[in-house]
């Protein structure tokens, strides 16, 4: 079961942690709204970074390297944890700009057994009301987003039958 697993996000840069958060299938699992849309993102958050807040430089110096072109530097780690068993290992992770991924989308690299692509998106807020709330003027939303691929290579569907192959990969 994916409800089982949860999966922790670094973005770095070099060793420095710039940015973490974590994702489970419970909490951040793409709207079934998206069922027939061709994403291979299956997990995606998003939060709200203020003024003042000290994330705020390290959240913006990442969308900034990302989108000026191939940013060598900053690295994504991934850990996988299951929640019943304690079981945790490293899923071999790319980093990308924009939180979803699509199927068609070129492969980064060639996969091992299981690798994770983790978008990172960051996009201006103005006064606006975000989720009932009120966010103050230049504030940041962080979107950080998981696509995978399997062992043949291609993009696990981020809908559907994408869930139950990436869930048989993580038992096995």
């Amino acid at each position: 079961r994916l409800s089982a697993w949860c999966f922790f996000v670094d973005v770095r840069r070099e060793e420095r942690t710039l940015w973490r958060g974590a994702l489970s299938a419970s909490g951040h699992a793409l709207a079934p709204a998206l069922e027939g849309v061709a994403t291979a993102t299956l997990f995606e958050r998003s939060d709200i970074v203020t003024p003042g807040d000290r994330r705020r430089l390290g959240a913006a110096g990442v969308a900034a390297a990302l989108g000026a072109g191939p940013a060598p530097d900053h690295s994504a780690r991934v850990v996988a944890v299951h929640s019943a068993s304690g079981r945790a290992f490293p899923i071999e992770a790319g980093l990308a700009l924009g939180s979803r991924r699509q199927l068609q989308e070129a492969i980064p690299a060639p996969p091992a057994t299981l690798r994770c692509v983790v978008g990172f998106g960051a996009r201006s807020l103005a006064c606006l009301p975000k989720a009932g709330l009120m966010v103050p003027q230049g504030s940041i939303e962080i979107s950080l987003g998981l696509a995978f691929l399997g062992p043949d290579g291609l993009w696990l569907p981020g809908v559907g039958a994408g869930r139950v192959m990436l869930a048989a990969l993580l038992e096995a």
